[in-house]
């Protein structure tokens, strides 16, 4: 998660980020977490691959980590309101994220694609 992104998710989003939540990685929960414990799960592939946090070498080969930027999405209004820009400009927003994700991923990155090999 670029900077931009956190801001924007801290400000916009229903959910905590959760980038400083204890993850348990390698248990399933044994109930669902309550509002307090509760994070959205835009965190997770960042901590997982990025911050490295999650080790999964033994199982698997990364292939490509690949963080950009995604005002696209993030200008959308997402599932729940309206786009904030009209269709007509869209091509134009996706060439500014792909410039923006050339010029910095710690500034711009939303979001990540990340491909494995299973060993």
């Amino acid at each position: 998660m670029g900077l931009i992104p956190k801001i924007i998710f801290k400000i916009f989003h229903d959910e905590p980020l959760g980038l400083n939540s204890n993850i348990k990685w390698d248990k399933i929960p044994e109930k669902t977490p309550d509002l307090s414990e509760y994070f959205a799960a835009q965190s997770i592939p960042w901590r997982a691959f990025v911050k490295k946090e999650f080790n999964i070498e033994d199982s698997f080969n990364t292939k490509l980590i690949k963080p950009f930027s995604d005002f696209a999405y993030l200008a959308s209004g997402g599932y729940s309101y309206p786009s904030f820009y009209p269709k007509m400009i869209y091509p134009l927003i996706k060439f500014i994220d792909k410039l923006l994700s050339l010029l910095s991923k710690k500034i711009f990155s939303a979001r990540i694609l990340v491909v494995l090999e299973k060993k």
